[in-house]
């Protein structure tokens, strides 16, 4: 029965309550997150930021995607929260006209967005109305706080973060064989992306001897044909299906580079920021992206990336760096720094706790 799973589910959100202690001068929020633990950007931006946040203070309380309106309003009576934070919207629960009587007693609304939801109708008018109840808006990137920007004064831009602690700083890339990858999830869904990767590698496939390993392949006969034409020229074509997250970091160890393809013809693009970079960062695979949107908002040319504007130039890239092994070492490094500095939870979660506190000062 469905109800049961939903009145557990409630349990566990209501045992989180029971084991945080208390004051009346510790702050207060409660998450609302759009996926499950595993998922996209919840899986950083909700469920990873959750611990962040109550080691340096916070009382948090996190509710999955499962739970009804009514749950939900029953736990806000009982938190009383500061603040609630709509981790997306994505959802037909996550509509702030819902959660007025919070809101009356003072509960302060953010709205954390990190993909462009409102290319799509009814995204828009989602955001929209999430945008203009909130008295702060986290964006994922500089695009989509363009946007939410029109609807909140208060909006600030917050990359995703991704959990270093214990990550070992990766061996030199020059070290490894020559694998590229483009990491992209469920690639064959992605045409327009798909035709850049193959233009930009079929213009080397002559020159040098490499191999594409592509990840998270749900047909692997339909990528192996779209790529058919790089076997005939020499070229071996890697498809891996969906792996734990830990396992595609370790193998992802084994690249000499990895592709960020963003097509310049997709709207939906102009949302994406750092999502499979972070697991590039974080493998120390140096990084081909696109010089588009937020990379170059993070990408030095030449220093810790390589950002290339057309096919010919992503073709000029890979070649550099499988034939220089040295500066794959160098970009590998610096984007190490780089990467620790700004894109870990524990960057990007001191920067939402001043956030936060903002809003609840206010």
């Amino acid at each position: 029965m469905p109800w049961v799973g939903h009145r557990v589910r409630e349990l566990g959100v209501q045992w989180q309550r029971l084991v945080q202690r208390r004051s009346a001068t510790t702050p207060r929020v409660v998450i609302f997150a759009s996926m499950d633990r595993w998922e996209g950007s919840s899986r950083l931006r909700a469920f990873a930021m959750a611990p962040a946040l109550r080691s340096m203070g916070w009382r948090v309380v996190l509710v999955s995607k499962h739970l009804e309106v009514s749950q939900r309003q029953r736990i806000l009576r009982q938190e009383k929260p500061d603040v609630l934070l709509f981790q997306k919207g994505r959802l037909p629960t996550h509509y702030p006209h819902f959660y007025q009587d919070a809101i009356a007693a003072g509960t302060r609304i953010v709205f954390d967005l990190d993909d462009a939801d409102y290319v799509h109708p009814q995204g828009m008018v989602q955001c929209e109305a999430l945008c203009k109840a909130a008295s702060l808006v986290t964006a994922g990137s500089h695009n989509v706080a363009a946007w939410c920007s029109q609807h909140c004064p208060n909006t600030q831009v917050l990359w995703t973060g991704t959990p270093a602690d214990g990550l070992a700083e990766p061996s030199p890339p020059s070290r490894r064989g020559p694998i590229i990858t483009w990491a992209q999830m469920s690639p064959m869904k992605y045409k327009k992306e798909a035709a850049i990767v193959l233009e930009a590698l079929e213009a080397i496939s002559q020159r040098t001897v490499f191999t594409l390993r592509l990840y998270g392949v749900e047909d692997a006969q339909e990528a192996k044909d779209y790529f058919g034409r790089l076997p005939e020229r020499g070229v071996q074509v890697q498809t891996m299906p969906f792996l734990a997250y830990d396992q595609f970091i370790d193998s992802l160890r084994e690249c000499a580079a990895g592709l960020h393809v963003l097509s310049p013809a997709s709207k939906f693009a102009e949302g994406k920021s750092f999502g499979k970079v972070l697991a590039y960062l974080s493998a120390g695979v140096p990084t081909i992206a696109s010089n588009l949107h937020e990379n170059p908002h993070f990408f030095r040319h030449g220093q810790n990336g390589l950002l290339c504007s057309t096919p010919q130039e992503i073709s000029e890239a890979v070649l550099a760096l499988l034939t220089t092994p040295a500066q794959r070492d160098v970009i590998s490094r610096q984007a190490w720094k780089d990467f620790q500095a700004s894109l870990t939870i524990e960057a990007t979660s001191k920067r939402l706790d001043g956030l936060l506190r903002g809003v609840v000062g206010r």
